[in-house]
Formats: structure tokens, C-alpha cells, sequence
């Protein structure tokens, strides 16, 4: 009976929505409504960026690690990327807590996001993602998919999903080339996912999953810079040659001698997890080990800044950037959900042409919680509330334990829910963070510096009301002690250069918006209205008070997105939507961002009943737009996806 309970659970939770919002730990579907084969068609990339509260960062038609993704205007290393109970952004000596686009897991049924802290995931200022997998394998299937689109992009991937009575298979593989629209652009991927089920007993259900990534990806630079104007830097040499690279800018400009592909990434990411779900009536427990390691190697070659000048010099850096392993247990049974868990971050050594830059310190950040939640009825008041006991431990961290609670309340009034929450946001300094502050403590001490980094910590308000279609939220937030990377102290105090940074608190950052979101189904049409306004404002730099480094870089004011589809377009197995998008204008590196609006089109065909044909046609009135200054996004361009599935459906 209980083993029969699980497949069943797991068919019902495949048929909701892909998106839900949850604020302070209150969910409602009420954002992008989808399936897991939409979840496959668009891609998690342009799902989350549908979402209000989210921007996206981008630099190239393909998902690649130079993608990031801002939530609330968060920065990846103040939210977690979950796929099911197994973190994706480890300590990342590349980028903080990097969130890898390029090296996202393949069977993926569902997105949320969980905007501000989360009892159950972590007291974050931005929140959490998480990235539902899909359960044990109902029906035998095999599918191919091929896409095709500008620049020579290529994609293609094999599933398999194969039960055979108590055990379970999926299995898939993911390849992905495209030269892209700028120099030295191109970009290749290589993935495996494989996921093993086994049922214990008649109520437990034990898996194992492993996945491996590499991917290799030229850092872009301009094609035609004396067209594409940048004030980054006038100071560099005039070569034909050189050019701005996002890799290092506005503190270096990569040089291509002879031919591209001489500045480049590859990362190889390597995960694994063994999860334990066990479901009866008297609740669901989920246990889960994982362990997660990446490593990389780039290469640059380019004119940086030095304390002695601009100078041309070749860097070649090698090491793991990411060791990550831990464990997580949650309990639920209305209306209770208890948990605990344990992570422990760091990284290898890094070397920098083949000499020591970084000491190995693979246990560089250990986290413990304990968490647990309730709701009631209360006067009239659904309430719902609960705390994280955390304890951060690692060099540089302060090693205190830390109460974090939220509560929210809710009141319905006819189809209506209006609410109101508080939560208590923390962060301590990430692995990359405290590396730095280590370097550089010593040195500013010369300087007559002597400071101590300390926690982020805050409080998140939220308030607003949703019914079936309509979410409105407004959030403000109060962090003090927020941490930034200042790289022009690195060089006006410390004299040294690119990648030398001072890391430091800002005594205080605020962050204020409203988030909108609108859905509706007439008929054969569906529409969806999504805004989103954020609005940063913070205190000043001890180090350079005239030239702070901004939390709001590369974030806009506003975002709004619309989209309408049809079903039976022009047959009856037929689709077609339309999406637009819109940014304002925001600060860059070292300039404005103009704000731009772009379409889509896409259009989709069921021929066969195993057969999906669909074409998408991306900024179709081939507007010129930026994300980052200087970097001009592709014009005009389409990809092709044809998707065909053997067995039962």
C-alpha cells in the first residue's frame, strides 16, 4: 500500500504548476504555469527569468558559466540554488557561491522560488531557488532532441527512463557547441545524469545520483571596438588586437595574437547524492547526503593594470574552486516540518603559471542547523512560523550561533489573502570572502587599516495579497555589516592589481521593491503579466568613499514582462507565443546601462503523437540591447527543436 502511495504522490506532484512564489515560507502557484516538458523546451534559464524578483545577466545565446542570475537583486552568493535537497552553488573560489547555468542537472519537473528567508532552506536576503527533480520512473521511455539555431549552436540530449519492478533508471545525456556572436565567444558542453531507484520495503524509496559536467568557453570580447564605444578605460595601448573582455573588465582588455580561443574557462563539475525518502500516514522523512567538487582551469593573456602601469601578461590559473559535501533530513507532518543539516564548503589550491596562489583549504566554511515550523488558526489568523538555530564555523567567521526566525500571518477575505511577514536574514563571509580579507588584513595593517570583517544581518518585511491569478508583494529589507569586493582599494591602498581585492562591510544597505505578477487562462489563450521594482541604496566605502562599490551593479530599477499563447494557432495540435521583455536602464562596471524592450516568437507543433516540433525566433525586430556595457546581446536570431519519444507516454 505505501509503495503504491509514493508512485501515486509522485503523479500528482508532476501534474502541478513548474513555478510557485513562496514569501517567508507562504506558498501559492501563482507564477509561470508549466510542465516538466516545458521545463525542457524553454529551459530553466529563460523560466527564471519570467519570474518577478529575478534578472538575468547574460552574454551569449547559450547557457554558459559567465550567465548570473540576480534574485531581488541578490547576488548569487546571498541565495541558494537547491536540486531537491542537494545544493548547487558551493564555496567557488570563481565567483562566491557560484550558481553554474551551463551545469544544471537534466531531469528537472519543476521551479520555485522562495522570495526572502526561508525557515526550511536558509535565513538568505534574497531567498532560494529550487529545482524540483522528478521522482521514480512510472513509464518506460526513450526521447531524442535536436536543436539547431544561429551562430552555430548545437544541442542535442538522449533520456531514459526505464522501472523495472522495485528498481528505477533515468539516464541522460546533454551536448551543447555554439561559436557564439562575439569574438572568441564559442562555447562547448558536455553532460551525464544518472539516477538509480531502489524501493525498500513498501514506503521507502533510496536513490543515487551522480552528475558530471565540463564545460569550455571563451571569454567574449567586442568584434568591432572602435564601433562599439566603451569609456572602461582610455589608458591601455592602441593595439588592432586588443580588445574589452567582461573576464577581468574594467581592469585588464584580453589580446588575441593569432588566432581566438587564446582566453578561455573550462570548469568540470562532479556531483553526487544518495537520498532516502520514506512516506506514510504518519508523515514523510527525507534524508540526503551529497558531495559536490569543481575544477577549472583559465587561461589570459592581456594588458592588465599594475601598480607599475599597464603591462602585458600571460595568466594561466588551475586548481578545484568548489568542495562541497553534507547532509539534510526534513520531516513533515501537518502542520509541523522539523529538519537539520550539515554543510562544509572550501576549496582546493589554486596555482597561478604553475606557482601556488592559493592554499588548499578544503574545509574552509562548516555549517550546522537545526530548523523546525508550524502553522495554526489563531483568532481568525492562519499563522505560520518557526526558527534556524545556525552555527557558521571556519577562519575569519565569528562563530557565534545564531537565532533566525520568520513568522507570517494571513487573513482571507472572499477569494483574497492578504499577509504580512517578518524574517530575520543572516550571511556570514563565503569562503572566497574570507580568502581575500586573510590576504589582505596583513597589508592594511601597514596602511594604519585595522578592521574585522564581520556577519551580514538584517531583517526582511513583507507584505501583500494573492488570489487564483494575482500576486502583489512588497519587501524591505535592512542588512547592516553588508559585505562588497572592493578591487580599487586593492590598487589605491594595497598597490597591487587585478585579481587583489579588499573585502569589506558596508555599514548598511537597504533594499525596498514591489513584485507583481498576473495569469489567466480564456479559453485557448493564456496570458502573463510579471513587474518588478527594486530600489538599492547603501552606505559608503571606508576605503573609497567617493567611488563605493554599488550592490545595485548590472540590477535595473524595473523589469517587466508580458507574455500571451495560444493553443489549436493554426491546427489543432498547435501553439504559438509571443513574449516581451523590458529593462530599465542600470548602473554598469563604469557606466549606464540604457534600458532596452525586446520580443519573441515561438511556435510549436504536435504532428505525431510522439513527435514535438517547435521554433523560436529571439529579439525579433532586431533591436540593439546590453546587459553589460559595451557587450552588445545577438540581433535577430532563431533556434530549431525537434524532440521524439519511444514507448509509453
Amino acid at each position: 500500500m505505501g509503495r503504491i502511495f509514493l508512485v501515486l504522490a509522485t503523479l500528482l506532484l508532476t501534474s502541478q504548476a513548474v513555478a510557485e512564489d513562496v514569501i517567508v515560507e507562504a506558498t501559492s502557484s501563482l507564477e509561470p504555469v508549466s510542465s516538466a516538458t516545458l521545463v525542457e523546451r524553454k529551459g530553466v534559464k529563460e523560466i527564471l527569468d519570467s519570474f518577478s524578483g529575478v534578472n538575468l545577466i547574460s552574454l551569449s545565446s547559450a547557457p554558459t558559466p559567465r550567465d548570473v542570475v540576480f534574485l531581488r537583486g541578490f547576488t548569487p552568493e546571498r541565495f541558494y540554488v537547491y536540486y531537491g535537497e542537494v545544493p548547487l552553488n558551493g564555496s567557488g573560489i570563481r565567483g562566491n557561491f557560484y550558481f553554474d547555468l551551463s551545469s544544471l542537472p537534466h531531469f528537472i519537473r519543476k521551479v520555485r522560488v522562495i522570495y526572502g528567508p526561508s525557515v526550511v532552506y536558509g535565513s538568505n536576503p534574497g531567498g532560494n531557488v529550487i529545482l524540483e527533480p522528478e521522482g521514480f520512473p512510472i513509464n518506460k521511455e526513450f526521447s531524442f532532441s535536436a536543436s539547431a539555431g544561429s551562430y552555430n549552436t548545437y544541442k542535442s540530449s538522449l533520456k531514459l527512463s526505464l522501472p523495472a519492478g522495485l528498481t528505477g533508471v533515468r539516464l541522460s545525456f546533454q551536448g551543447l557547441s555554439s561559436k557564439g556572436y562575439l569574438r572568441n565567444d564559442s562555447s562547448k558542453t558536455e553532460s551525464l545524469e544518472l539516477g538509480l531507484f531502489r524501493f525498500i520495503g513498501d514506503s521507502s524509496v533510496l536513490k543515487f545520483t551522480t552528475f558530471l559536467s565540463r564545460v569550455r568557453d571563451g571569454f567574449p570580447v567586442l568584434n568591432t571596438p572602435k564601433v562599439e564605444a566603451s569609456n572602461y578605460d582610455d589608458n591601455y595601448p592602441k593595439v588592432e588586437v586588443t580588445y574589452f573582455s567582461l573576464a577581468c573588465a574594467p581592469y585588464c582588455k584580453m589580446k588575441l595574437i593569432d588566432r581566438d580561443g587564446d582566453n578561455y574557462l573550462i570548469r568540470q563539475v562532479e556531483r553526487y547524492s544518495l537520498d532516502l525518502l520514506t512516506q506514510t500516514d504518519k508523515g514523510e522523512l527525507d534524508f540526503t547526503l551529497y558531495f559536490n567538487r569543481a575544477k577549472k582551469w583559465e587561461d589570459y593573456y592581456g594588458f592588465f593594470k599594475t601598480p607599475k602601469g599597464v603591462k602585458l601578461i600571460s595568466m594561466k590559473l588551475e586548481g578545484t574552486d568548489d568542495f562541497t559535501y553534507g547532509f539534510r533530513t526534513l520531516y513533515s507532518q501537518k502542520p509541523f516540518k522539523l529538519g537539520a543539516e550539515f554543510n562544509s564548503s572550501g576549496y582546493g589550491s589554486i596555482e597561478k603559471n604553475g606557482k601556488e596562489l592559493t592554499n588548499s583549504n578544503l574545509h574552509a566554511l562548516r555549517r550546522g542547523a537545526l530548523f523546525a515550523e508550524v502553522e495554526r488558526e489563531l483568532l481568525g489568523l492562519k499563522l505560520r512560523g518557526g526558527f534556524r538555530v545556525e552555527r557558521w564555523l571556519g577562519r575569519g567567521t565569528s562563530g557565534d550561533t545564531e537565532l533566525l526566525p520568520a513568522i507570517s500571518l494571513f487573513k482571507e477575505v472572499g477569494e483574497n489573502t492578504f499577509y504580512f511577514g517578518v524574517g530575520r536574514v543572516y550571511r556570514p563571509p563565503k569562503a572566497e570572502e574570507l580568502k581575500w580579507y586573510s590576504a589582505g588584513r596583513t597589508l592594511l595593517k601597514r596602511f594604519g587599516y585595522n578592521y574585522k570583517l564581520k556577519d551580514e544581518e538584517g531583517w526582511d518585511l513583507e507584505a501583500g495579497v494573492r488570489n487564483k491569478n494575482l500576486s502583489v508583494r512588497f519587501f524591505d529589507y535592512r542588512i547592516k555589516n553588508y559585505i562588497v569586493s572592493n578591487f580599487l582599494a586593492a590598487q589605491k591602498v594595497l598597490h597591487r592589481s587585478f585579481p587583489y581585492r579588499v573585502i569589506e562591510n558596508l555599514s548598511w544597505v537597504k533594499n525596498r521593491g514591489v513584485e507583481v505578477s498576473y495569469q489567466k487562462s480564456l479559453g485557448s489563450y493564456s496570458y502573463l503579466v510579471s513587474y518588478t521594482y527594486q530600489n538599492f541604496s547603501h552606505s559608503s566605502s571606508s576605503f573609497t568613499p567617493s567611488e563605493t562599490p554599488s550592490p545595485k551593479v548590472l540590477v535595473p530599477k524595473s523589469k517587466l514582462v508580458l507574455s500571451l499563447r495560444r493553443g489549436n494557432f493554426l491546427l489543432n495540435k498547435d501553439w504559438a507565443e509571443v513574449e516581451m521583455k523590458a529593462y530599465s536602464k542600470r548602473s554598469g562596471v563604469s557606466e549606464k546601462v540604457p534600458g532596452f524592450t525586446v520580443f519573441s516568437f515561438s511556435y510549436g507543433l504536435k504532428p505525431f503523437k510522439r513527435l514535438d516540433l517547435s521554433i523560436k525566433i529571439d529579439n525579433v525586430f532586431d533591436r540593439k540591447y546590453y546587459f553589460v556595457e559595451g557587450y552588445r546581446m545577438p540581433g535577430r536570431n532563431f533556434s530549431v527543436n525537434l524532440t521524439y519519444a519511444f514507448g509509453e507516454r
